[in-house]
């Protein structure tokens, strides 16, 4: 189709795109979020490509390096080249120590942090060139406050902008306002549930709570559906005289752009 798909893991509790797809978490929405000044910028390049480099640069090279990033003129190839030349994401004094003023290289800047979301944050898979994934990046304390900030704002409007189709995995919908937080900014939400782990009350339950919310429920996916219940119809039975099995466990959401 050729459409232009971001996943945002917006799960900031317990994450698990990174793990399911076996990508770094090292920067993410979070840092994306939080982070008001150059470190998630310098950290995010320096995690682009980590083959080829000095174990101990000096504070000397970093400082050049960093005087000497200019991620609107310089082209992907040639920070890749500084960076696995020269830097390692891992060295020995704190990052903040070696930054330039913000006027040389702002992570606040539209244009710049576009940049930086498109070309060094998100990560890809080759199997499917069109999507772009953002993990989540540092763990915080602090979730709701960072999913209701101006930034997180922001964020969703620069995504909107880059993608054709942006695809937020969030936390259970019960218990937790992080969901009821996000989803208001987007198109809507799908509930994606698992046959026999997910309780039917629980769902009921879910539902009236996104129904007096406001929020615009755009299906629901029902996942580990065995091959004996495929092409049942409702009110169909099983093989063995049973209805289709009650859902048990939490549930969790993709929040749709």
């Amino acid at each position: 189709m050729g459409k232009k798909v971001l996943l945002v893991d917006a799960d900031m509790r317990k994450p698990q795109v990174h793990h399911r797809l076996q990508l770094s978490k090292e920067c993410g929405l979070i840092n994306l979020i939080a982070d008001d000044n150059l470190t998630l910028f310098i950290k995010a390049l320096i995690n682009y490509d980590n083959n080829n480099i000095i174990e101990d640069p000096s504070i000397s090279e970093l400082k050049q390096l960093i005087d000497t990033l200019n991620p609107e003129s310089t082209s992907i190839d040639q920070l890749k080249n500084k960076i696995t030349n020269r830097i390692k994401y891992k060295f020995r004094y704190p990052l903040r120590w070696l930054l330039p003023s913000e006027d040389k290289i702002n992570c606040r800047s539209i244009s710049n942090l576009k940049w930086l979301i498109q070309n060094v944050i998100t990560q890809k898979r080759p199997e499917h060139p069109n999507l772009s994934i953002l993990t989540t990046g540092e763990i915080t304390s602090d979730p709701t406050k960072l999913l209701y900030s101006d930034k997180m704002k922001r964020l969703i409007k620069y995504f909107e902008e880059m993608f054709d189709l942006v695809i937020y995995d969030t936390p259970p919908v019960l218990g937790l306002a992080d969901t009821s937080l996000l989803t208001p900014r987007t198109d809507g939400l799908i509930l994606v549930t698992r046959v026999g782990k997910t309780d039917r009350s629980a769902l009921t339950q879910a539902l009236e709570n996104l129904k007096l919310s406001q929020i615009k429920v755009l299906g629901i996916v029902a996942n580990g559906v065995k091959d004996e219940y495929r092409g049942l119809d409702e009110g169909d039975k099983n093989p063995d005289g049973r209805v289709h099995p009650d859902f048990t466990g939490s549930i969790k959401t993709k929040v749709l752009f």
